[in-house]
């Protein structure tokens, strides 16, 4: 994290890698966001839940969500769900 920036934007930082690589992002995610602004693009919504705690939902352009991250297992795929339309 060169230059120690306030605002960190991720796209799909665990797009490719394997899973033991993936959680080291996760974590390295997890524990840069305790003194940053993480700005995190994905479509993998189990990594929003393990990493995440504000959701912005986009479809087709549109904020469709802009709130905290529902609770529980599964339950920003069932936002996620109702509010985006294919």
């Amino acid at each position: 994290l060169l230059g120690n920036p306030k605002i960190l934007v991720l796209d799909e930082p665990t797009s490719g890698l394997d899973p033991i690589e993936q959680e080291k992002i996760r974590e390295l995610i997890k524990k840069t966001a305790k003194d940053k602004t993480i700005i995190f693009s994905t479509h993998i919504l189990s990594e929003v839940e393990d990493v995440a705690n504000r959701l912005i939902i986009i479809d087709h352009g549109k904020m469709v969500y802009d709130g905290k991250k529902p609770k529980g297992k599964g339950a920003v795929e069932k936002l996620f769900k109702k509010l985006v339309k294919n």
